[in-house]
């Protein structure tokens, strides 16, 4: 009984043995998952890109913002600040303000070449304008007077260096040395200034006031007009 039990033993602790001896000389199977393919991230330049060759595919014809945002795919960005910039630029690209029959985001490219050289190098006054600049405004915006750091409505101020001179009426490019040619305001102000205003020559633009207003304004001035000429 005992010879039978000992047997009985070594037998399974030689079975033991064997599987282990095997288990380890086969070699582990690795199952390569592939990774997903993610859609690159467009920049700023190459959505530029994108949106300028759909125009110049429709040159004269309506380009939509679905259009626009379908060429785009899903990183889309700030795509209507693209169009701006290539206005900048020299392409003319007429929208909602510049024609009776467009609609809001609806745009047409007139003409696949620039008509004039690039205004748009989005120059910046050099560092030692900038400080200059900032000592003549106190560090503050030119218009009401925010002092950049400050808090308004829970958002920390940030002071932006601003074309004088919109750069949609310069004939030439604003000097990084001049400390005319630049003045410093608020992010809210630079938005709400747009290409309205001339604080160098102290006056509104009529003409891009009159492209930025609505139909009915629009359709009031050109009354207006037409009885002041009517005798011309």
């Amino acid at each position: 009984m005992v010879k039978n039990l000992v047997a009985q033993l070594w037998y399974k602790a030689f079975i033991k043995t064997l599987k282990r001896k095997r288990s380890s000389c086969q070699k582990p199977v690795l199952i390569e998952k592939s990774s997903p393919i993610l859609p690159l991230k467009q920049t700023s330049t190459s959505q530029k890109s994108i949106i300028l060759a759909l125009l110049q595919e429709k040159v004269n014809c309506v380009v939509s913002r679905d259009d626009i945002l379908q060429r785009l795919g899903k990183h889309v960005g700030d795509w209507r600040r693209n169009i701006s910039t290539l206005r900048d630029e020299g392409y003319v690209i007429w929208g909602a303000n510049d024609h009776i029959s467009l609609k809001k985001g609806q745009y047409i490219l007139k003409n696949t070449e620039k008509i004039y050289a690039s205004l748009s190098a989005r120059k910046r006054p050099c560092f030692k304008t900038q400080m200059e600049i900032r000592e003549k405004y106190g560090n503050a915006c030119n218009i009401c007077n925010i002092q950049e750091g400050d808090m308004e409505r829970g958002r920390i101020i940030k002071l932006v260096f601003d074309h004088a001179t919109p750069q949609a009426h310069q004939t030439h490019l604003a000097c990084p040395e001049k400390i005319e040619d630049w003045v410093l305001l608020c992010e809210k102000h630079n938005n709400q200034k747009s290409s309205f205003w001339d604080d160098k020559q102290g006056k509104a633009h009529l003409l891009q006031m009159t492209k930025n207003a609505c139909i009915e304004e629009k359709r009031v001035l050109y009354d207006y007009l037409k009885t002041f000429f009517q005798n011309d």
